[in-house]
């Protein structure tokens, strides 16, 4: 009698934990499709910039666009995202989440450089909307570039909208 009152109360445990699991799951289920429809979604920063880079290369295919890879455990540090060129224009950029801007010190000081040295650096900070905001080093102001679909209104004039912020246009 007693071994079947603890297999009883043994049964209901597991029950009692398999419907907790399974609403949480339903909630994060609903957490997540919310978050898409609000137009933010788990991507990484990484990720983003993958994507971004790809509509970069289909849309300035007369750009130099070139992602500075990371180096796993190389004690490396990155100086930033993007290295560009375009119309005669160097451009350093770093790119971050919306929840995540803040720079490190390695970052600042590389950006730096390449600004005295005559190039263009900015942080783009990827917006929960899709947008992306360039923000440019040592200057106020900025730029949006608008999310349209799986694509930027203005996409093609990116650069030259980027220069204009220094006045270089």
């Amino acid at each position: 009698m007693q071994r079947e009152v603890q297999e009883s109360k043994m049964l209901d445990f597991i029950v009692h934990v398999t419907l907790l699991c399974v609403n949480f799951y339903i909630f994060w289920l609903c957490v997540n499709a919310l978050a898409i429809l609000w137009g933010y979604s788990d991507m990484t920063e990484r990720q983003l910039l993958t994507s971004f880079s790809r509509v970069i290369k289909n849309n300035i295919p007369n750009a130099f666009w070139y992602k500075i890879p990371d180096v796993p455990g190389g004690g490396q540090k990155r100086p930033f995202d993007i290295i560009a060129i375009h119309a005669d224009t160097s451009y350093a950029i770093e790119f971050k989440k919306q929840d995540n801007q803040k720079l490190l010190d390695h970052q600042v000081e590389n950006l730096s450089k390449v600004f005295t040295q005559g190039g263009l650096s900015f942080t783009a900070v990827f917006k929960q909307n899709g947008d992306i905001e360039f923000i440019p080093f040592g200057f106020t102001g900025g730029y949006t570039l608008e999310r349209e679909g799986k694509t930027y209104k203005d996409i093609e004039n990116l650069f030259t909208n980027l220069r204009g912020i220094y006045g270089r246009d």
